[in-house]
């Protein structure tokens, strides 16, 4: 079970995977599916966040993932040990996920993808006050919120669309790639020219690594060197 929280409305996410533990490809097809649009009409809760706060598990911090996340410009903080506090509001998703799943004992026999499906409707329902006998608003220095209403108040400045799955897909398998600087200290990429000329300590023949920011306008690249002169 993978659960996610939105730190500003609330809104939970919810969703299952066969396997025998926690593997990298698994918590990157959730974050796609979190950060995704999905079926659901009532479940609009989507978009690539700024900042994602995870344990430190071996899959959240290694080396493919953390490329992945840096191209979509989303920003990694573990928290730290012995901090109860700092991941409360997950805490709570996980018992709302235990609600959800002491209702599937109720259930005949469910595959993962029937598992999924009913997950994301209870999610729905969940961020919109709408399950039926049950109480899922959140209290908030004693003010009642209602997650969906609070998310849908996001402008579409700060709504980051996810990029086409494909792409992003691609990204956990593509590590920064490593070229030589040029004597005009160009450099050419996917068919285009990047100036490196204004980057401190740059010099020709020098190695870099780049890698493409899909998250920012006008084919940004990440430039990755250290400066040995």
């Amino acid at each position: 079970r993978y659960v996610l929280t939105d730190h500003f409305s609330g809104s939970v996410c919810i969703r299952y995977y066969e396997t025998s533990g926690e593997t990298q490809s698994n918590l990157y097809d959730f974050l796609l599916y979190a950060w995704g649009k999905k079926e659901h009409e009532l479940f609009l809760f989507h978009g690539v966040p700024d900042i994602l706060m995870c344990d430190s598990g071996s899959a959240n911090i290694s080396r493919a993932m953390t490329y992945a996340l840096k191209a979509l410009d989303v920003r990694t903080i573990a928290h730290g040990v012995e901090k109860p506090r700092v991941k409360g509001q997950v805490e709570k998703a996980n018992d709302a996920a235990e609600t959800f799943e002491a209702w599937l004992r109720l259930q005949p026999q469910m595959s993962v993808d029937a598992i999924n499906l009913a997950a994301e409707k209870w999610c729905a329902l969940y961020n919109a006050c709408k399950i039926p006998g049950y109480y899922s608003k959140l209290k908030r220095n004693g003010i009642e919120i209602n997650r969906l209403k609070s998310w849908l108040t996001i402008s579409q400045e700060q709504l980051r669309e996810l990029p086409p799955l494909p792409v992003c897909r691609d990204l956990l398998t593509r590590e920064p790639r490593r070229v030589v600087v040029r004597g005009d200290l160009f450099l050419p990429y996917e068919g285009r020219t990047y100036s490196l000329a204004g980057l401190p300590g740059v010099y020709v023949g020098m190695e870099v690594f780049i890698q493409p920011l899909l998250m920012r306008e006008n084919n940004v690249l990440r430039v990755h060197y250290t400066n040995d002169a």
